[in-house]
């Protein structure tokens, strides 16, 4: 048997026997279906939720990462990461190890 796992310590959510709590607010009577996922993104992150400019180009900058997300090597990067956090190395080797004149490289021929 290894050590025991020593417990997660966030200011950004807690779960307890009746509720989940985000940045201080509920989850399901304060969160679920008031606010939008960009919204809930930024109140992830900061610990406020944005205004309308701010919600505005998270929004844009979400669309851009998305066009990225679904790449193979990008999927074998997070599954190495999420199988081993430790292992940072390991998962940037696994989204390197991918590139090619494919993925990567130009769209131009």
């Amino acid at each position: 048997m290894g050590e025991p796992r020593p417990q997660a310590v966030t200011a950004i959510a807690q779960a307890y026997p009746d509720r989940v709590e985000v940045r201080g607010r509920d989850l399901a009577r304060e969160l679920m279906g008031h606010v939008g996922f960009t919204a809930y993104f930024h109140l992830l992150l900061t610990g406020s939720e944005p205004t309308d400019a701010q919600r505005e180009f998270l929004d844009l900058v979400l669309v851009a990462i998305a066009e990225h997300g679904l790449m193979p090597t990008n999927v074998a990067a997070r599954m190495t990461l999420a199988a081993d956090p430790r292992s940072l190395h390991g998962a940037v080797a696994a989204g390197i190890l991918g590139a090619g004149p494919v993925l990567l490289g130009t769209a131009e021929a």
